[in-house]
């Protein structure tokens, strides 16, 4: 059982099936105020790593979901009568139904999750669902998102628990910013992040756009660098790996490695097929302006024009709340005007350093005031000590 010490504190029992996310770690290593979070590591949670680290898995996991969601299917039968461990107040869900008879909230991405990310097995399994975050045992949900917000509401009838769904951004600790001089003359940099040792997430995040759009702008600015933090797919790869000015950072590095690729970033690449990914605030940290597109929450954190720039997303995409294995079949067709659209926005940026220097401290106030971890642990703490009162 992994534990955060803290005496005299709350504690909730995190009850996780499948990854370890950013997010739960923060619970773990710096809970709400007045709070611990303690958790089980399961043969549930060994299996997600196995899948997130293979594409192939992750897509049989997919196919299956949309017949029967595994998350689901553990929640109702195989967990429903586990205990929750001794002393703990609440528990604390990633993506699932809690079915036992015990006070719990709900964290949420997106209204598909609790049913394996799968818009099909959510209209399946949608009484079920419904139900059971309409029961008084469910305190809160705690939606990623406005995005998320709307997303239950599409997806469900929410009638009976609507009240329930609070938006909680994602939040990330703030560190002295320091931002290093960077020399008249000198080359203007993008920086893209994905997964590492999950090559399968360079392209949903933009990554094959990204590649296309710098080809284009170094034609116009043979002074200008892009530096991939990604496992990238070998075909991919053996395309772009010789081609000047781009640099691939693969496999598992130091955080201080990481940390530095920021700080000598100019511009932040997230033309994402996906929802926001928390690269994008702790880019924010470093004072970098983030060019993004419109799809799902990503305009929620990136202000137009202000913090950095949206694009418009890739055409053929159906909405993020459908399923992942939809979205890639989309992404099978080419939107070149997606590119245009990077090139032309950044473009704009690497003419003017006073432009992007000035949205870069934007987005670092924005990150300050409104996504700061503290501000995150401030409405958790809200929402817990609400959850944890006698109905």
């Amino acid at each position: 059982m992994q534990t955060a010490a803290k005496e005299g504190a709350k504690v909730v029992y995190a009850d996780i099936i499948g990854q370890e996310g950013t997010t739960t770690k923060q619970l773990f290593n710096d809970p709400p105020e007045g709070y611990r979070f303690v958790t089980r590591r399961k043969l549930s949670n060994r299996v997600a790593d196995s899948m997130q680290a293979n594409w192939s898995l992750r897509w049989w996991k997919q196919r299956a979901n949309a017949f029967l969601p595994m998350n689901l299917l553990i929640s109702r039968f195989m967990r429903r009568h586990t205990k929750r461990p001794a002393g703990t107040v609440l528990t604390y869900s990633e993506s699932s139904i809690v079915f036992r008879e015990e006070p719990w909230v709900l964290w949420a991405e997106v209204a598909t999750q609790v049913a394996g990310f799968s818009d099909d097995s959510l209209r399946r399994f949608r009484k079920v669902i419904e139900r059971a975050l309409s029961s008084p045992n469910c305190r809160g949900i705690l939606c990623h998102s406005e995005a998320a917000r709307r997303s239950f509401l599409r997806h469900l009838d929410a009638d009976s628990f609507e009240h329930k769904l609070r938006v909680t951004p994602p939040g990330w600790q703030v560190t002295p910013y320091n931002p290093r001089p960077k020399r008249d003359g000198g080359p203007v940099r993008m920086l893209f992040v994905a997964g590492n040792t999950m090559p399968f997430r360079f392209k949903i995040k933009g990554g094959a756009e990204s590649l296309e759009a710098f080809s284009a702008l170094r034609q116009r600015f043979p002074n200008l660098e892009l530096v991939i933090r990604s496992d990238v797919e070998p075909e991919i790869r053996k395309r772009y790996d010789s081609m000047p000015g781009v640099r691939i950072v693969s496999g598992l590095i130091p955080y201080q490695e990481l940390e530095r690729l920021f700080q000598e970033s100019d511009i932040y690449w997230y033309p994402a097929h996906c929802l926001m990914s928390v690269s994008v605030l702790e880019a924010m940290n470093y004072g970098l302006p983030v060019i993004t597109t419109d799809y799902y929450d990503n305009p929620e954190y990136v202000e137009d024009g202000r913090t950095g720039m949206i694009i418009p997303h890739h055409r053929h995409l159906p909405a993020w709340d459908t399923s992942e294995e939809k979205v890639r079949r989309a992404l099978e067709t080419p939107d070149h005007e997606l590119v245009k659209a990077l090139v032309e926005k950044t473009a704009v940026l690497i003419e003017n350093r006073e432009v992007r220097e000035r949205m870069g401290h934007a987005a670092r106030a924005s990150l300050e005031a409104h996504f700061s971890l503290a501000e995150k642990n401030r409405k958790y703490k809200t929402i817990l000590d609400a959850a944890i009162e006698p109905q």
